[in-house]
């Protein structure tokens, strides 16, 4: 099975499905291109995300491998998985503890997290270097909704 593809310039290209060995080069992937997953077929009301940590360590329960914010503030966990992990009920009890962890969380200690990551080398955008959760969020919704008005404007 195939994919197609639009390039640009009315181009079209059918890209085949790939599996990976290791779930870093997915991350790494997904994290500077999180457009890829396809949010708009979960409810098209999703706004696009913005990554706000890889390998997000909760006490006690482990990583989540990366976690996401929109620019409402709805906060999404992507965790992946390899073809050979087949066990789906246990990757739903490990997804559904991280929310429960998250949501115990307060603002204060989710923020500084946040923030480790942003300073840190993982966090691979420049303009979020010394910045905040809310800050992050905002500089998110000037970035997206101008290249939404960008996109409407030109089509």
């Amino acid at each position: 099975m195939g994919y197609l593809v639009k390039i640009g310039n009315n181009k079209y290209e059918v890209i085949k499905p790939k599996s990976f060995k290791k779930e870093e080069r997915l991350q790494e992937i997904v994290k500077n291109n999180p457009e890829i997953i396809p949010l708009e077929e979960i409810d098209e009301n999703f706004d696009p995300l913005l990554v706000i940590g890889r390998e997000f360590t909760l006490e006690s329960v482990g990583s989540i491998d990366l976690l996401a914010i929109d620019v409402t503030g709805l906060i999404s966990i992507i965790e992946f998985k390899l073809e050979k992990n087949t066990d789906i009920r246990k990757v739903v009890a490990q997804v559904v503890e991280y929310a429960a962890n998250i949501w115990e969380m307060s603002y204060d200690v989710l923020d500084k997290k946040v923030q480790n990551y942003f300073n840190s080398d993982r966090c691979e955008i420049p303009d979020l270097k010394n910045k905040t959760l809310v800050q992050a969020v905002r500089w998110h919704f000037n970035k997206t909704k101008k290249e939404e008005c960008v996109e409407f404007f030109s089509e």
